[in-house]
């Protein structure tokens, strides 16, 4: 779906250059991580929030000092879930926009990674539909 999605904002795009109706996830401030990279420093680990593809590995792969694989404490296992949560909420959310009001590096959707997308698969975002 994600792909069908991707697809669909990129020909609407081309065809209706000014019209098409997009959605972008901006690319997220250091200072939006604060929290998540506070709590990681308390327990040992580091953060890497560069891209949505290093926080997620970051994520996946921090290290404990105890040199544990996982962001996990055997004492603990919560921390990740904290963790992840506290990602989450740094993230601002998705929003629809026409391509006709901002630049093209704005239309960037930082979550999924991709340069353009739109709500064509999902039925719960029907609204897009309605307005367009």
């Amino acid at each position: 779906m994600i792909f069908a999605n991707h697809w669909v904002g990129k020909k609407i795009a081309e065809v209706f250059p000014n019209q098409a109706l997009l959605c972008h996830h901006l690319l997220l401030k250091e200072e939006q991580f604060a929290n998540l990279h506070h709590c990681a420093m308390s327990r040992g680990f580091e953060v890497r929030t560069s891209t949505n593809k290093i926080l997620a590995s970051s994520l996946d792969q921090c290290v404990l000092a105890f040199s544990l694989d996982q962001c996990v404490d055997p004492e603990d296992p919560t921390v990740n879930k904290i963790m992840r949560m506290l990602a989450t909420h740094a993230m601002a959310n998705a929003a629809f926009f026409c391509t006709g009001i901002l630049t093209h590096d704005q239309f960037f959707h930082y979550s999924l990674a991709l340069d353009l997308y739109t709500h064509f698969t999902s039925p719960i975002r029907r609204y897009t539909d309605i307005i367009a």
